[in-house]
């Protein structure tokens, strides 16, 4: 990624952005991967992505990846992933080591919910399991969803 993401996406939109969609590379998360997490240069895009998100103060986030993001080493990965999001101290670490197919967590950045789907219950002729991660600046936005 080069160096100068940030400050070239400031001069794009100098009134900043609203929305943040993305999908970082998922083959170090993957069952069917190396399974090496953000240890690995393409797992470690996943972190730098919530980094570029946070730098420019993007208000809202839909973030999409495999589930494996929820158990790649031992939760240890989606902890640093979640705790960067919602701006915590430090790398949110779940009790039981994987995290679960839906959740939320609150921090001083943002407000972030998750949930494991799958596309064969979307219309498409295939089992295709993602996990979808929205992020927002405060619990407002998730009224949606009741």
């Amino acid at each position: 990624m080069a160096a100068d993401f940030v400050a070239r996406a400031r001069a794009t939109s100098p009134d900043g952005f609203d929305l943040a969609v993305a999908t970082p590379p998922c083959t170090a998360f993957s069952m069917a991967g190396d399974r090496e997490g953000t240890e690995s240069e393409q797992g470690f895009l996943a972190i730098r992505t919530v980094d570029i998100i946070n730098e420019l103060g993007v208000p809202f986030a839909l973030i999409e990846n495999v589930p494996g993001l929820l158990s790649a080493r031992h939760g240890a990965d989606f902890g640093k992933f979640l705790g960067r999001l919602i701006g915590a101290d430090a790398d949110l670490v779940h009790p039981g080591g994987t995290w679960p197919a839906a959740g939320c967590a609150v921090g001083p950045l943002h407000h972030v919910t998750w949930r494991v789907l799958d596309a064969q219950y979307f219309g498409t002729p295939q089992r295709r399991r993602r996990v979808f991660i929205f992020a927002a600046p405060d619990a407002s936005a998730f009224s949606i969803f009741n």
